[in-house]
Parts: C-alpha cells; sequence; structure tokens
C-alpha cells in the first residue's frame, strides 16, 4: 500500500532531522526540499510538474533562497501551489510569533504552527490530510453532501443548515470549494462551542471538573466527533448526543439537570464535582475567560459571568462569556 506523502519545502536544512521525526512518527513519506540559494520559482516549477502530495509544510520566511528570485516568502509559494493543487493543503511551519504574521498571509495557509510545538500537532497535520483526501473523493455536490461527511446526528440537521454560510449553498463548482469548507469546518463548526463541546464544555454540561471527564468519557464514545477534520489530538463532542446518552442512562431522571445527572456516573465522586472558577460553589452553569484579554477558559456560573465583548453571538452556539468584574 503506498504510503502517505508530505511534502516540505525550507530554506533551513537543519530542519530535514524535523522532517525524519515526522516522517518516523506518523508512519509516512516526508520529502524535504531545501531551497537554500536556489530560484523558487524555478523549483516550484519542477516540484508543481509532478505527484500532489497529501499536504505540503512551508517556511514563511524564506529569506534564504536566491536573491535574484522573485518569491521569497511562505505565503506567496502557498499561493501557487493553490493555483495547481487547489485541494492539497498548506500549512505553515515557522519560528515567526504568530501576532508578527500579518491576518491576510496567515488565512492564506491551511494552518499556521510554530516550528517549536510541531510535534504536539501531528495530529492536526494527520486530520488534515485525510480530511482533504476523502474531500476529494467525494466531492459534496450539496449541503447534503457537507453534512455526511461531517456525520451530523438527525436532530442537528436543520438547526446546521439554517446557519450554514453564503458560500457553501451555491458555490460547489468553484475550485477553491474544499478550502471554503475546511476553514469553515475548523474554525467555526469546531471551534466556537454549540454542535460540538470541547473538554471543558463537555465536563462543564456533566457537572464534573475537566480533568474527570476521563473517567466516564468511554461511556461517550458514540458522541464523539469522528467526522472530517476531527483531531485526535484536540477531540470535540456532540452536544446532543451527550445529552441523549446521559438521559438514556437515567431514564427516570429526565427532569433533573445534565450536571446533576453526570454526578451519578460510575466512578464520579465528589472530588470530581465542578466548582464555580469566581464563587467556588457548585454547578457552574457555563464556560468563561477569566478576563477580556486572557486566552484561559474556566467553568464558571451565568451570574458570576458576564458576555464577552470580543466575540459576537451567533445563532445555535454558545454565548462566550468572561468573568464579571469585582464590584
Amino acid at each position: 500500500m503506498k504510503k502517505t506523502t508530505f511534502l516540505w519545502i525550507d530554506d533551513e536544512s537543519e530542519r530535514i532531522t524535523a522532517s525524519k521525526n515526522l516522517e518516523r512518527s506518523l508512519n509516512i513519506k516526508v520529502i524535504f526540499e531545501d531551497v537554500r540559494g536556489k530560484n523558487l520559482a524555478e523549483t516550484l516549477q519542477r516540484i508543481l510538474s509532478g505527484e500532489q502530495p497529501a499536504l505540503v509544510l512551508i517556511d514563511h520566511r524564506l529569506n534564504k533562497v536566491s536573491e535574484g528570485g522573485i518569491i521569497q516568502t511562505g505565503s506567496t509559494t502557498a499561493e501557487i501551489i493553490r493555483e495547481k493543487w487547489g485541494d492539497c493543503p498548506v500549512v505553515c511551519v515557522t519560528a515567526v510569533r504568530l501576532e508578527d504574521i500579518e491576518l491576510h498571509k496567515k488565512s492564506i495557509y491551511e494552518e499556521v504552527i510554530q516550528y517549536s510545538e510541531l510535534s504536539e500537532n501531528y495530529p492536526l497535520l494527520i486530520a488534515l490530510a485525510k480530511s482533504f483526501k476523502l474531500l476529494g473523493r467525494k466531492r459534496p455536490k450539496d449541503i447534503n453532501g457537507v453534512m455526511k461527511l461531517i456525520k451530523v446526528p438527525r436532530a442537528d440537521k436543520a438547526r446546521l443548515a439554517a446557519i450554514f454560510p453564503e458560500e457553501l449553498k451555491t458555490n460547489y463548482e468553484d475550485k477553491s470549494l474544499l478550502i471554503t469548507i475546511s476553514k469553515w469546518i475548523r474554525h467555526t463548526f469546531i471551534v466556537k462551542p454549540g454542535f460540538l463541546y470541547d473538554r471543558l464544555w463537555a465536563a462543564t454540561l456533566l457537572g464534573i471538573k475537566e480533568h474527570s471527564l476521563e473517567k466516564v468519557q468511554d461511556d461517550f464514545e458514540n458522541a464523539k466527533y469522528k467526522g472530517i477534520f476531527a483531531d485526535e489530538g484536540n477531540q470535540r463532542w456532540w452536544q446532543s448526543r451527550l445529552r441523549e446518552i446521559l438521559y438514556a442512562k437515567f431514564p427516570t431522571d429526565e427532569s433533573k439537570t445534565t450536571w446533576m445527572l453526570g454526578r451519578k456516573l460510575p466512578g464520579i465522586t465528589k472530588r470530581d464535582y465542578s466548582a464555580c472558577y469566581v464563587c467556588n460553589e457548585e454547578f457552574p452553569e457555563t464556560v468563561g475567560f477569566t478576563d477580556q484579554t486572557a486566552h484561559t477558559a474556566k467553568q464558571m456560573h451565568l451570574r458570576c459571568s458576564v458576555s464577552h465583548p470580543g466575540f459576537e453571538k451567533a445563532l445555535f452556539f454558545e454565548e462566550m462569556r468572561m468573568m464579571k468584574a469585582a464590584e
């Protein structure tokens, strides 16, 4: 069976060691294209005349290529690659601080990863490669085709169809369709809590601490998101299925809240019970950031939090909240 192939374009020769580590860890083939001192335009012409890989990794600053070349950035290279290989994910691997890369240039890549965090993102790379391959083989012709690839539960189909972006309602012949689908699924549908919950949101729904989810997550295996772009390093669960499974376990307790029922699951003790980050009382119903600029989310009561001004409210997604300021 032919191995999955990644192409890595870089002008830092020492990164070939990282490419070998990637190759061994994922049991794939990685072709490392060292472009130091080379004319990148000519090199790209040769590369694009060959077989398309499953994924392309590329440095953002290619400032060690030939000075006479007209291409010296990863983002420009990514745009050229996309012209030929429109359904190939291009991932930026860089030592540049992410905040120092212009937003427009970031958006050109499928993903931007800090070089120092590459190994932590191996599952993401595999998810991207497999999902784009599946999208290419089963290219959707309409919204229903996308839903099949997402594996949407029947209970969520109508709501999800109502919030599909306009560009995914009509332009199914567009050559950039797969990129559009990828960006919406990964940066909206998966990231924003609502249809899907991450570990913290799932634990909060069950009335337990985040780390305590490990004790019961096998009971909710059928709630795990397994559609395209599912990332084993950053798992998600269908909110609707979490509720269905929980209430099925306690059919005579349907009047009780999920965070009360979750505490009755086998193996859960009082030490596992969730508590509000702000007041330390039990039964926090939501998740909020510790302040307006923080990236740290905690379990909180609605009464101990306020709407976060940095996030817009979106239909069928959870309201993003932050800790209420001390009075």
